[in-house]
């Protein structure tokens, strides 16, 4: 493959050779980036963790999402959508999401419908996912401050509502009080008002600001779980939000930065009572694997790994219940056994470069049990 190719926003590229034997079985794929260049590795999900680097390019600064069997890559800096077969790595399509927009993510609805946040637009963009093809739109302007952008972040879906992160910046890239959630109603494609007593258009108000990173829906328990940092200067006052899906209001923390000290980045939850989140400094900066409790909001013990650079991503494997974790200043994966809190890697899994967001793909059972839609995102113990 030609390593520039991601850099033509407006082409398409399609497979044609539908006969091609699968390469790859179950697998990891990692986006990375070094030296201006993006890339993926596939890493094997059993010990010794083998992996292939440069298997495919793509932009630097990247995204990935795993919907019915095919992986969507998000490239902010080209505002494309890149489509790659699992089984081959091989890009099948690439195609413009508005030039300038600088997307964020990306979630498929059905394999004839997908969802882009774009950073720098006010419209939510719907469309085809298999050739970037425009269906429609829904303008998140009304939850926007007054610059009269919502400046989206990362999705999550629960049955018809999407919930898209608004994270209100100013010129100077200050959050405005509040954050929300914006909620989409999929039946209709508009979106919700979820307090109508209140004049105007009301999205979910967070309990602090910049709702970031990846979100996580537990299905059982009704409750979506999204980031909320809040404001760089004001470290000490962010947490983990609840979302209650069937209110469509927050009912607080489950975990604060008081509980777990340092500015909160990106978790996951590997069961009913327990996650891992990451913790960030900015005197070095350095990010803190801490496991802790989904009952109580605290740390379980001391943090498991640490790496030098801002972790924005991870990956969790519940089959093997394995948590794989950027070595940023190694530029590889490290493995951690989830139950035991050990790492298991007695060195970082090569990559080929700084791991950037990671997914794990396993085929033929990722999307039963609830997950036709294909969101993955919407995971729960209960639920695998």
């Amino acid at each position: 493959m030609n390593p520039s190719r991601w850099l033509c926003p407006l082409v398409v590229v399609l497979v044609t050779d539908a006969g091609v034997a699968p390469a790859w079985e179950d697998h990891l794929l990692v986006v990375t980036s070094w030296d201006g260049a993006g890339s993926c590795a596939v890493v094997e999900l059993d010990d010794p963790w083998v992996a292939t680097v440069d298997v495919e390019p793509v932009s630097p600064n990247a995204v990935v999402r795993l919907f019915f069997d095919l992986y969507y890559v998000v490239n902010e800096p080209t505002a494309t959508v890149q489509v790659i077969d699992p089984a081959t790595t091989d890009t099948i399509a690439e195609y413009s999401v508005g030039v300038g927009s600088s997307p964020r993510d990306i979630l498929l609805v059905d394999r004839q419908t997908a969802w882009v946040s774009r950073y720098s637009s006010c419209h939510l963009l719907k469309i085809d996912p298999a050739d970037g093809t425009t269906l429609g739109s829904v303008d998140l302007c009304p939850l926007a401050d007054a610059d009269g952008l919502p400046e989206m972040g990362m999705m999550a879906r629960d049955g018809d509502h999407l919930f898209v992160q608004v994270r209100r910046l100013d010129p100077s890239f200050h959050p405005v009080p509040p954050s929300y959630l914006a909620v989409v109603d999929l039946t209709s494609d508009t979106l919700v008002d979820v307090d109508p007593q209140q004049a105007g258009m009301q999205g979910i108000v967070l309990s602090e600001l910049l709702p970031s990173f990846k979100m996580h829906i537990d299905d059982v328990g009704r409750r979506l779980y999204v980031t909320t940092p809040g404001s760089p200067a004001e470290w000490g006052t962010g947490g983990i939000d609840q979302v209650d899906l069937d209110t469509l209001q927050s009912v607080g923390f489950l975990t604060t930065e008081a509980q777990i000290p340092l500015h909160m980045g990106p978790f996951v939850m590997v069961s009913e009572i327990k996650g891992y989140v990451v913790t960030h400094t900015d005197i070095v900066l350095s990010s803190h694997l801490v496991p802790f409790s989904r009952i109580t909001g605290e740390a379980l013990g001391d943090e498991t790994y640490m790496t030098l650079g801002a972790v924005e991503s991870m990956a969790f494997d519940p089959q093997t219940s394995q948590l794989y974790y950027p070595e940023l200043s190694d530029g590889g994966v490290v493995v951690v056994d989830a139950d035991a809190d050990v790492v298991l890697t007695p060195l970082p899994i090569d990559v080929g470069g700084t791991p950037r967001d990671l997914v794990v793909a396993r085929f033929g059972a990722i999307f039963s049990d609830g997950f036709e839609s294909g969101d993955t995102s919407s995971w729960s113990a209960a639920t695998p």
